[in-house]
């Protein structure tokens, strides 16, 4: 899917690499890779990738704009989401010592 947005986005359209969002949720919240995961740092080859050539065959400043901005969305979006789901799991872990601690409560008295 990756490689079907990157041709998308070079030959038919910078408006394109919007569909890049959809990889956010996949990484976050289906995969649940780190940072260093090879889906990660693919997406990031990818992302810049089409930064670099979209920018040097942008004809107009609003593609150019837009080539620019569509990354830093993005990225905003994932470090949101990604610091989010770290939260629920630490949420989590913490819901559980909980539990386990009112059951040896329960269990003195």
């Amino acid at each position: 899917m990756l490689l079907y947005i990157i041709y998308m986005t070079l030959c038919m359209g910078g408006g394109m690499m919007w569909f890049t969002f959809y990889f956010n949720s996949l990484l976050v919240f289906r995969f649940q890779d780190d940072y260093r995961s090879f889906r990660f740092i693919s997406y990031d080859l990818a992302m810049f990738f089409m930064m670099f050539v979209g920018m040097t065959l942008a004809e107009d400043i609003k593609t150019r704009v837009m080539i620019f901005l569509v990354p830093i969305v993005n990225y905003a979006i994932l470090f949101h989401w990604t610091n989010a789901r770290k939260d629920e799991v630490q949420e989590k872990a913490i819901m559980e010592k909980n539990r386990t601690i009112n059951l040896l409560l329960a269990e003195n008295e």
